[in-house]
């Protein structure tokens, strides 16, 4: 009776020694993972302060109007390079490039359509940075689900 418990007992020590003896967890692994950690809050960091500024650069000096505004023009406005700056408004926005600008531009265009609902659609758009009134149109519905024109009706009801 006394030798089950004693080989259950057993079988389980030996496949916790056996576990942590194939992990292989040492002072060494757990150095090399706290500087993972550090690495990863800091780049964080940096990407939160390094988006602050493009949201700053957008913002205030709005260099989303300019048409054809690449992430290269971004990240040299602004001292960085391109691959950083994508990779930033990737983890920060949740937005490609090009879908983080045309959101500025959209918004921007709804503020003009909102003042102005004499302009026509072509003039909104370049107004707003768009290369084409093709782009705003398709832009713009997939940003608020709605062509400008339905926008600009619901707007003045």
């Amino acid at each position: 009776i006394l030798a089950i418990p004693s080989l259950l007992f057993a079988s389980t020590i030996y496949a916790i020694a056996y576990v942590g003896f194939r992990y292989r967890f040492g002072a060494y692994q757990m150095e090399t993972e706290l500087k993972e950690d550090i690495l990863s809050v800091e780049k964080q960091k940096e990407d939160s302060v390094l988006f602050k500024v493009i949201q700053e650069k957008m913002e205030n000096e709005r260099i989303y109007l300019k048409p054809g505004l690449s992430v290269v023009d971004l990240a040299k406005s602004i001292g960085s390079n391109r691959t950083y700056v994508s990779a930033c408004i990737n983890s920060q926005s949740g937005k490609s490039f090009a879908t983080y600008v045309n959101t500025y531009r959209v918004e921007y265009a709804k503020t003009i359509m909102g003042k102005d609902g004499k302009l026509s659609i072509a003039q909104v758009a370049e107004m707003s940075g768009f290369a084409s009134e093709e782009s705003f149109r398709r832009n713009f519905r997939n940003i608020t689900g709605k062509s400008p024109s339905d926008w600009t009706g619901s707007v003045r009801l």
